[in-house]
């Protein structure tokens, strides 16, 4: 192997390695996953999709959790439908931020983010809710 091959090769290990160091941002469905959390009862309007994300096509966000297990309404505006599904919509960006190596929620933010569906929809069994919270706990 030429001198020339090999220092291209090196080259490309490092780019491969910084990247893998590299902390990512969170991605648009993460993104909407968050929002719909957030929003709580009152859910997500396609229109605050379409600027909190800059995305033309909103829809393909809650279709994608839909086939993930996470119920979600239909329509023009995207709501959670039951406390299992806020819990796996919980589970879903906790695993991503496992995934980019991110702190993971604490559990004050998961708290407050599902007071709102508790009031609503009652009480998470336990093991549903130790299955979201990891080890923030």
């Amino acid at each position: 192997m030429n001198n020339k091959n090999s220092d291209t090769s090196t080259q490309q290990n490092n780019a491969i390695n910084q990247r893998s160091k590299h902390i990512r941002k969170a991605n648009k469905i993460e993104i909407f996953a968050e929002h719909l959390l957030k929003s709580g009862l009152k859910g997500v309007a396609r229109w605050q999709g379409l600027g909190a994300l800059k995305s033309t096509n909103i829809g393909t966000f809650p279709s994608t959790l839909r086939g993930l297990g996470i119920n979600i309404t239909k329509g023009n505006t995207y709501t959670l439908m039951d406390i299992k599904s806020v819990l796996m919509t919980v589970e879903f960006i906790q695993n991503k931020r496992l995934e980019r190596r991110m702190e993971l929620l604490t559990y004050d933010v998961i708290q407050h983010w599902l007071t709102p569906f508790i009031e609503a929809y009652g009480l998470p069994s336990d093991d549903d809710l130790s299955n979201v919270l990891f080890e923030v706990v």
